[in-house]
């Protein structure tokens, strides 16, 4: 297998899921592959037949999931990885929005026993990270990359401050920059 520097690899989102799933199929600085991810009970839990054949292939020394525990080959990824002393983080955006009583209790137990078996955590928001923390992630491997970055909207909203000549001009005096450190 050659080496990467990162290798995305994905499925395809199950037609009777209610989540609508941004699929890409290529990525400027990396490797994209397909995966085969199986639906199963309307799209309530899913598996991916390859997870094992992926991580064997790429020999990773990091695996980044999302730590869902619908998705049941994360349990099996994660006990390798920890036999094959692979570090495993987790990529989450935090509470399951819609889960309320029952189902939010018993899906916090079960994502629990995911986050046991993570190193560590990357969190979309701060909400997200008191989250994964309350749910037993441990704090100081628990961090927060904000997942705006490369939205239209972040691009756009860069562009105009940019050529907002007061906004640079009050940054440049509040933090005693000059133009040319952008």
């Amino acid at each position: 297998a050659s080496k990467v520097d990162l290798v995305v690899i994905a499925g395809s989102e199950s037609r009777s899921a209610s989540e609508k799933i941004r699929e890409f199929g290529s990525l400027k600085n990396a490797t994209f592959e397909k995966t085969d991810i199986r639906y199963f009970l309307n799209g309530s839990v899913w598996f991916d037949m390859r997870w094992l054949k992926n991580v064997k292939k790429h020999s990773p020394e990091v695996v980044v999931i999302t730590p869902t525990p619908r998705m049941l080959s994360n349990y099996l990824l994660i006990a390798y990885c920890k036999v094959k002393k692979i570090s495993i983080t987790g990529f989450g955006m935090g509470k399951m929005p819609g889960l309320i009583g029952f189902r939010a209790r018993i899906h916090l137990f079960i994502l629990r026993t995911l986050l046991y078996g993570l190193d560590s955590m990357i969190c979309y928001s701060s909400i997200a990270k008191k989250y994964y923390v309350s749910a037993g992630m441990r704090d100081d491997v628990c961090f927060v990359a904000h997942n705006s970055i490369d939205t239209d909207e972040a691009q756009f909203n860069y562009k105009k401050f940019i050529s907002d000549k007061n906004i640079i001009n009050t940054v440049n005096m509040k933090y005693n920059l000059s133009d040319s450190s952008y």
